[in-house]
């Protein structure tokens, strides 16, 4: 027996208000998000980087309202990852944006495969799957979990299990993160170790130096 589950990740609901593929994009973002010509280029230009960048993606440009579920596939190799045309534009203007973005973007392959091995390793598989990063970058997702077993008709448990495996998938993503951001912590400090350490080992041969030239003078005096 075959059970279809769909859920959203974090309480987020939404409504297809307006969703591109990547063969409309550049009608989207210049509808939704440009307010001058110079605008629309830069983050339909920035749109196709990403596209030319994550080509095993399925990047589109959509914007959901709160009611309904996200757009998800039944191809889960190929899950529609959708971005609000206000963050493209956001990623498009600020580097620092753009570099969390495409951080997601670049662990999604990984995360998927672990979604799959979580799912498997609980005797279920993925049907369907989609993503999406609204306005602030903040990213849900939503799908399907099907399984073999007859008793998990009856069983409330499995109602969660979709959520429970976004919410770990999350979780090990923002401990990568943490790692990340200490392991560069860390090389900062030794950096500002080594040349504290320098400016010491200068300091002290500057007065070694100095106190060797007034022994000088003082015996040359004497």
């Amino acid at each position: 027996m075959s059970l279809g589950l769909y859920t959203n990740y974090a309480s987020n609901n939404y409504n297809q208000s307006n969703i591109n593929t990547k063969t409309d994009a550049s009608k989207s973002v210049t509808e939704s998000n440009s307010t001058s010509k110079t605008t629309s280029n830069s983050v339909d230009e920035y749109y196709k980087q990403l596209c030319a960048k994550f080509p095993n993606l399925n990047i589109m440009v959509g914007h959901f309202s709160k009611g309904a579920m996200i757009a998800t596939s039944t191809n889960i190799d190929h899950a529609p990852i959708t971005i609000d045309p206000a963050y493209l534009k956001k990623a498009a203007n600020d580097p620092k944006i753009a570099a969390k973005l495409e951080k997601n973007l670049g662990d999604e392959p990984m995360a998927l495969n672990w979604l799959k091995n979580a799912a498997k390793m609980g005797g279920n598989k993925v049907t369907s799957l989609g993503s999406y990063y609204d306005a602030n970058g903040d990213m849900c997702s939503a799908g399907g979990l099907a399984t073999d077993n007859p008793s998990s008709k009856s069983s409330p448990s499995l109602m969660t299990q979709f959520d429970e495996l976004l919410e770990k998938r999350l979780k090990r993503l923002k401990e990568q993160r943490k790692a990340e951001n200490r392991m560069l912590s860390q090389i900062a400090a030794e950096d500002i170790k080594k040349a504290n350490l320098q400016k010491q080992a200068a300091k002290s041969y500057n007065n070694n130096l100095f106190n060797n030239l007034n022994i000088n003078l003082l015996d040359s005096n004497s």
